[in-house]
């Protein structure tokens, strides 16, 4: 059973009063901790290639298997997804190459599966890159639309390519760009009012999708999300900021928002033109650089007006110019769309 408790929140320490709680924006590209197989093209030069296995799949050895291509279109979308002609020749020993897309992995598989298949690889079609699914009996990975195209172009001249993989493989890192929710707010990040209608978090930092070390027996290395990625983040501009003006000095959490870059909403699907509320996103993604070289101090860093029998009807705010020049400052109020005016 699902308890969906809606936006009033205040099971966690950080919605304590002076206490900072930090909100997660998705990074911007998504990291892979991909495994390293080798190939030949007729017969000659290793060369490398990074590829992620199907989910809760561990690495098996493949000693020099043939890859074999079931069609050179590398734009057909629907590519694997219908039943083999009768007159195609049985995949038994042979790696199948197929492209990403239209239909899921699991159909593509049980298509090939059928005439013997018992290794596949998809090459991508969008980003980011993943981890297929498969099924019993069926070794499955992904590599890249650009590996997938180089082989493709080479079994269409009729050149034979091998493929070799270790079940103690080593490992890389890959990237590829996340245009869907990167740089905005991680759905999984919680949202407020507190109980008492406070505004957390104060302000976002990069959460979603971390490359992050880990224990060594587990990896070394492991892609993370959550606030637990963005609170370190926030440590680490701490420490430069101490570092910049003193230990003694105390970053408060006015200076992290007020200096923070708002981000727009994106639903988990899409980005709009319009900002995210400060009840999800706080003051923004926080800017370490403005953070250390910050001249004008705003206080309080939020207004809170605590609608309840507490209402503050009337709240005002200071602005102080540290800096050493004059600065002449501009007012704008951003209306959250749908909001009626009163």
């Amino acid at each position: 059973m699902i308890l969906r408790l809606g936006v009033f929140f205040a099971s966690t320490p950080s919605n304590g009063e002076n206490v900072i709680s930090i909100g997660s924006v998705t990074n911007t590209i998504t990291p892979s901790v991909a495994l390293e197989g080798k190939f030949t093209v007729d017969d000659e030069s290793n060369s490398t290639f990074a590829y992620l296995p199907a989910r809760e799949t561990l690495p098996i050895e493949i000693s020099g298997l043939p890859l074999y291509a079931l069609d050179f279109n590398t734009s057909n979308p629907a590519d694997g997804c219908s039943p083999l002609p009768a007159n195609t020749s049985n995949l038994t020993g042979q790696i199948i190459l197929i492209r990403r897309g239209t239909c899921t992995f699991v159909s593509k598989i049980e298509n090939v599966q059928q005439l013997g298949a018992k290794h596949v690889i998809f090459y991508n079609n969008e980003s980011p890159l993943t981890q297929p699914l498969t099924v019993t009996g069926v070794f499955a990975s992904m590599v890249t639309a650009e590996q997938g195209a180089q082989w493709i172009s080479d079994l269409s001249e009729g050149k034979t390519i091998k493929l070799y993989l270790s079940d103690t493989p080593n490992k890389s890192i890959i990237s590829s760009l996340n245009n869907i929710t990167g740089g905005t707010m991680s759905t999984f990040s919680s949202w407020s009012p507190t109980y008492g209608l406070n505004i957390k978090p104060e302000v976002s930092a990069p959460g979603g999708n971390i490359l992050s070390t880990y224990p060594i027996d587990l990896g070394s290395y492991a892609i993370l999300s959550g606030t637990s990625m963005a609170t370190p983040y926030i440590s680490g501009i701490l420490a430069l900021y101490m570092e910049a003006h003193g230990s003694n000095v105390t970053l408060n959490s006015s200076i992290l928002s007020t200096t923070a870059k708002p981000l727009p909403f994106n639903d988990g699907t899409q980005t709009y033109p319009y900002l995210a509320p400060v009840i999800q996103q706080g003051g923004g993604l926080v800017d370490a650089y403005a953070v250390v070289h910050y001249t004008t101090k705003i206080s309080p860093g939020v207004l809170q007006l605590n609608d309840t029998a507490h209402f503050n009807e009337i709240t005002s705010f200071t602005i102080s110019n540290e800096g050493s020049t004059d600065v002449f400052y501009t007012f704008e109020h951003v209306r959250f769309p749908g909001l009626i005016s009163r």
